[in-house]
């Protein structure tokens, strides 16, 4: 979620402006950073609004489950 959330602070002036710009509660959007558990409608607002293409969606917002993965295919 990290590249996600510089993303949103290079795009937006707060994350609150954000938040009504994918039209979610602020503290809403602050479980949605911690937890990663987005919908996706939710993601799809946010991909429009931060034009983030389409190849890079995994990485936004997928990144953990990716690396994990990767870890148990090493295994």
């Amino acid at each position: 979620m990290e590249k996600l959330k510089n993303r949103i602070d290079e795009q937006f002036p707060t994350r609150a402006a954000f938040a009504d710009a994918i039209g979610v509660d602020p503290s809403t959007l602050c479980r949605m950073l911690s937890r990663g558990n987005w919908k996706a409608d939710s993601i799809k607002k946010a991909v429009k609004v931060l034009n983030i293409p389409a190849k890079d969606i995994p990485a936004y917002f997928f990144a953990n489950e990716v690396a994990l993965k990767a870890t148990k295919e090493k295994a």
